[in-house]
C-alpha cells in the first residue's frame, strides 16, 4: 500500500527534520512513500529543508494546519494517509509497517498510534502527552488518552497488533486528525470542519466507521517548550473557540454527555480551589504509579486563570484580538 504523509508547517524550520528523517528512516519500500508539506508561507528555510528530504510542498494560503491538511488530503496520491506534525517523531523504523497492519486486515477507515515521551521532553510536554491539557482532561478522563480508553469503551475485536473499540458519538474519545492519525482514502473531511481536528473524527464515529488503535506503534510529540509557551497555546485555543464559530471545544458539546457537560461548569472552581486537584494528583500517582500527576495541581491552576482571562477580556471588555498561534 502507498502511503502519503501530509505535515503542515510554518516556519519550523528547528523542528522539521526531526520527523522526516524518522520517515525517511523507514523499512518501508521507499517508493511507496509520498510527503506532502502543506506550507502557511515561512520566511525561513523550512521548504528548502523539505525539499531536501524529497517532500512535495503546496501552499497553505489560510496558514492554519487544519486547512493544510486538508490540501495535503487533496494532493496525494497514498492509499492511506497519515497526518503529522513538525514536533512529531515515528519512532521504529518499522513505524508505517504496523500502521498500516489494520487497513489490509480490516475495514477500518481509520488508525491511530500511541503517542509517547522522549527524554528530550520538558516536564509540560510530558504532562501533555499523558494527559492532554488540563481542560479537556478534567472533561474527558480516560477518554483523553489512547492508554485508558480500555476503561471507557468495549472491545469490538482485539489482536496482537491492533484494537478496535466500539466508540460513540456522545461522549466520544478524544482523538484528533494528528499526531500520526492514518486514513484511508476514503475518508473525506466535511467542509464544515476543516479548521477543527477532532469533529472529523466524531463524524467517522457517527457514521459507524471503525478505528483501530495501534498501541505497538508509538510516536513522539514534543508539544510545549515551557510554561511560557504553555500559556500562550491556552490562549489561542481559548481566543478562538470564544470568538469563532465552528471551532473547537464549543462545537463539539452537543456530543458531551449530561455529566461532562456538568463538568465543563465545575473546572474552573476546582481548579481555582487547589486542594481538589492536589487530591486527585495523590490519588492519581497511588493508583497509576505515573508521576507526572506532580504536575496536575499547578497546571489546572494556571490553565484556568489564563481561560478566565481570555473570557474576560473578550466577553466582558469586547478586546477580540487574539494571539499568534503556538
Amino acid at each position: 500500500m502507498r502511503v502519503t504523509f501530509i505535515l503542515p508547517t510554518l516556519n519550523n524550520a528547528l523542528e522539521i527534520s526531526n520527523v522526516l528523517q524518522s520517515i525517511r528512516t523507514q523499512d518501508y519500500p521507499s517508493d511507496k512513500i509520498e510527503i506532502v508539506v502543506s506550507d502557511g508561507g515561512s520566511t525561513d528555510n523550512t521548504t528548502q529543508i523539505a525539499l531536501k528530504y524529497g517532500c512535495k510542498v503546496i501552499n497553505n494560503p489560510k496558514i492554519l494546519a487544519e486547512y493544510g491538511i486538508s490540501l495535503g488530503i487533496k494532493e496525494s496520491s497514498g492509499d492511506i494517509n497519515i497526518i503529522v506534525a513538525s514536533d512529531n517523531e515515528l519512532v521504529g523504523n518499522d513505524w508505517i509497517t504496523k500502521m498500516v497492519r489494520p487497513f489490509i486486515e480490516s475495514d477500518v477507515i481509520g488508525a491511530f498510534p500511541e503517542t509517547i515521551n522522549s527524554k528530550s521532553d520538558s516536564w509540560i510536554s510530558c504532562y501533555y502527552n499523558v494527559f492532554t491539557d488540563p481542560f479537556n482532561h478534567f472533561i474527558y478522563g480516560s477518554s483523553a488518552n489512547t492508554r485508558t480508553l480500555y476503561k471507557e469503551f468495549n472491545k469490538i475485536f482485539e489482536s496482537p497488533e491492533y484494537i478496535i473499540y466500539d466508540f460513540k458519538a456522545v461522549g466520544h474519545p478524544l482523538l484528533v486528525l494528528a499526531q500520526g492519525f492514518a486514513t484511508s482514502r476514503d475518508f473525506n473531511r466535511p467542509s464544515e470542519y476543516e479548521f477543527d481536528d477532532i469533529m472529523p473524527l466524531v463524524d467517522l464515529i457517527l457514521k459507524g466507521k471503525k478505528l483501530a488503535f495501534v498501541p505497538k506503534t508509538k510516536i513522539y510529540h514534543h508539544t510545549v517548550k515551557n510554561l511560557s509557551h504553555f500559556i500562550k497555546k491556552i490562549r489561542w485555543a481559548s481566543a478562538n473557540g470564544l470568538n469563532k464559530k465552528n471551532y473547537g471545544f464549543t462545537i463539539r458539546t452537543r456530543y458531551l454527555t449530561k455529566w461532562q457537560k456538568i463538568k465543563v461548569y465545575l473546572w474552573i472552581p476546582y481548579s481555582f480551589s487547589i486542594i481538589f486537584p492536589i487530591l486527585r494528583s495523590i490519588y492519581g500517582i497511588i493508583r497509576d504509579k505515573e508521576f507526572i500527576w506532580r504536575y496536575h495541581a499547578p497546571i489546572s491552576f494556571i490553565g484556568a486563570g489564563v481561560v478566565l482571562y481570555e473570557f474576560i477580556r473578550f466577553k466582558v471588555f469586547g478586546i477580540n484580538k487574539i494571539v499568534k498561534r503556538q
